[in-house]
């Protein structure tokens, strides 16, 4: 088997009171290069992912 893309997403539902919520969706893509490593390509995807969902989460906080 040949993995010629790695995508990695992820969702989080924010309640924002008065039942209402905010729902992001981040997904990130990696075409993969001839010698790249799969394992290591997704792990960064992942790495990337959940550290712009940290400040998107982040920033949601700081409006409270």
């Amino acid at each position: 088997m040949k993995i010629k893309e790695i995508s990695i997403s992820y969702s989080e539902s924010i309640n924002t009171g008065n039942f209402e919520s905010v729902k992001w969706n981040i997904t990130k893509v990696a075409e993969l290069q001839d010698g790249d490593n799969p394992d290591d390509v997704q792990a960064e995807l992942v790495k990337q992912v959940h550290d712009y969902a940290q400040k998107l989460i982040n920033l949601m906080n700081s409006n409270d």
